[in-house]
Formats: C-alpha cells, structure tokens, sequence
C-alpha cells in the first residue's frame, strides 16, 4: 500500500503495534493541528480498549493535555 509522501515523512509519533491490534494509530489523530479532529474521533470510540489506547498515547506523547470543548 503506498503512502503520500508527507504522511510518510511525518515527524509525528508512530504506534505501529497499536494500529495492528486495534486497526488504527491513535498518534494520527492525537498529534491533528486541527483543534477539533482528535476530540471528535475521541467521541465516537465505542472500543474500550482503543479508548485505552488513545489515553496511553496521550499521556506518554502530550502529557494529558487539558480540552475543555463543548460541542453545541
């Protein structure tokens, strides 16, 4: 499967053990420059383990950054 260039020279981190187990990497969506993109994908998670997974992440990668976002 090829890849575009910039996703495949991309600097953010890469989960490649949890995109095999659980079908994606949550890097992609939590290191997103678009405010709103990981916050969405957050909500829609019904897997309790890749909820697990995108708080593994988060805390090793951000730190457990504060979001404080409503969505109306």
């Amino acid at each position: 499967m090829s890849v575009p260039i910039q996703a495949a020279t991309s600097d953010r981190p890469q989960y490649p053990e949890i995109d095999e187990d659980m079908g994606e990497d949550p890097a992609r969506f939590l290191s997103s420059s678009e405010h709103y993109l990981p916050i969405a994908r957050i909500r829609g998670i019904q897997d309790r383990g890749l909820l697990s997974a995108y708080r593994a992440v988060e805390q090793r990668e951000f730190g457990g950054r504060d979001v404080n976002t409503k969505f109306e």
